[in-house]
Formats: structure tokens, sequence, C-alpha cells
């Protein structure tokens, strides 16, 4: 049974401006399962509703990626900053998640291969932080935290926006870049400890193929208008 799941469908298509950090917000609180997102290596979207802010004991977070490199460090998705937060990058052939409070975190890793469509997702149980990939469990740690307490710094898919962390030396706090050149889809979000099985259904129902029927290229140079649906409660 999922609860409180909430993914955004689009119900038209997207022709957005080319996005970079520090430019107007594109807010995006939750994304959808009928989009695939192309990033060019360059731009990014800003998360900034206050749902990716508040403090929290339970987090759920999943999407499809398509890398077209997958040696330099490059930011999918992150939230919170230096003191706080979460986050999913690539580096070094590997996809790592991460989750930390008060400057001190863990991050989980899996080896990864380019220019395939892969399935990522992370869930933050009171503690208890795991990674699953392609289906599978791959790993959990206990953290010495049992809550990520509010985190005010803002949030972004696609590239680094105002701080995160990748480990916990003074060298792994990254202010800005790190931009991802590939693909998104099927991102996802929750506010409860998802299992193995509400993941995979996840990851079925928003699976890239066949191709959702509405594709962003980000650096397009095209502005438009987005109608959003939520859908909560949904249960199987």
């Amino acid at each position: 049974m999922l609860k409180r799941l909430l993914i955004l469908s689009i119900v038209c298509t997207w022709a957005l401006l080319a996005h970079d950090v520090g430019a107007a917000p594109i807010t995006v609180p939750m994304v959808d399962d009928a989009t695939i997102y192309s990033f060019d290596g360059a731009t990014s979207i800003d998360l900034n509703a206050s749902v990716f802010d508040s403090q929290f004991s339970t987090r759920s977070g999943a999407f499809w990626f398509n890398a077209t490199d997958t040696a330099p460090l490059q930011m999918l998705y992150e939230e919170g900053g230096r003191i706080n937060g979460l986050n999913i990058f690539i580096d070094q052939g590997q996809i790592r998640v991460g989750a930390w409070a008060s400057r001190s975190g863990q991050w989980l890793s899996q080896s990864i291969t380019a220019n395939q469509w892969h399935h990522v997702a992370y869930v933050f149980d009171q503690g208890q932080f795991s990674l699953f990939y392609d289906g599978n469990h791959v790993q959990s740690v206990t953290t010495a935290f049992s809550t990520i307490p509010s985190h005010s710094g803002a949030n972004a898919l696609g590239a680094v926006n105002d701080w995160t962390l990748v480990g916990n030396s003074p060298a792994d706090q990254l202010s800005s870049s790190s931009y991802y050149p590939g693909l998104l889809a099927g991102v996802s979000y929750d506010d409860s400890a998802l299992v193995l099985s509400d993941l995979n259904d996840i990851a079925s129902r928003t699976s890239p193929s066949p191709v959702p029927p509405a594709a962003l290229l980000f650096g397009s140079g095209l502005a438009g208008l987005v109608v959003i649906r939520k859908r909560k409660n949904l249960r199987i």
C-alpha cells in the first residue's frame, strides 16, 4: 500500500525558458510520471517548494536516469544545504545518495553504466538510510540522526543550487555547478518510508520505455505554461 504518494502528472506539454541556477525559479514541488527531462549540462530546475524544507523523519524519493558520462561529478537532485539535506549524484562511475544533519552524514553508492536507463531510489526511515537500484535493495546504513532538521537552502534537479555535501570533509562542500548532462524521468517523492514493492511499482508505472508523451529539453529557449494535477492517497 502506498500512503500519501504524490506524483504530479503533466496534463499539458511544457515549453520552459532555458533555466539556470540563480534565474527566476521554476517551482516543481514533486515532478511527474509523463515527461522526460533532457538536461544539456548547463541548465537545471529549481525546486523551491516548502515541502522540501521541513524537518522529517521519513522520506522517499526515486527517478529514472540516463547519463551520457558517469565519470565527472554531476548532481541529479539535491535539497537543503551544508548543514542538513539530501542528494543524489553521479561520481566516478557510481550513483551516490546522501543524507546529512548538522554537517555530518552518510553516503551510499552503486556502480552504474552510461547511456542506459536505470532506476534509483532512497528511503530515509527514522535514521535508517537505504539505496535501491534497478529494482533491488543495494545497501542500508543506520545514521547518527533519526530526523533531518529543517533546511531552507535551495533545492534543484540537474545541478547544485546554493550548497550541498558530497562527503564529510570541508572539500566536499559544493556551492554551485556540477551540472548534469543527461535524462531524468518519473521523478517522484513521498513523505513516508516506502518499501521495495512500492518503489518497484513506481518504477514500473513511470518507466521511460515506452517514451512518455511529453518531453522537455532544457536549454530550448522557449517559455510557456504548465498545468499540474496531484494524485494523493494512491492505493494498490
